[in-house]
């Protein structure tokens, strides 16, 4: 269950970032995970937390702002 949301969200994050179908992010996601041993996607899955997370926090700001 776990293997299947981290591997479902590795794919679910480059269809959001790339415009990937869901298949082509599945396969691209099988190949990374196979022959990076997960490593690579572990780190990418962090890069990309922070960034959507600093994303995030700027919408917020500016929609504070703009609410004033």
């Amino acid at each position: 269950d776990v293997l299947t949301r981290f591997f479902n969200e590795l794919a679910y994050t480059q269809v959001a970032l790339y415009g990937k179908t869901f298949t082509r992010a599945s396969r691209d996601t099988w190949t990374l995970l196979v022959h990076h041993s997960g490593v690579d996607a572990l780190v990418q899955r962090e890069l990309i937390s922070t960034a959507l997370t600093r994303k995030g926090n700027n919408e917020r700001r500016t929609a504070w702002r703009g609410a004033g």
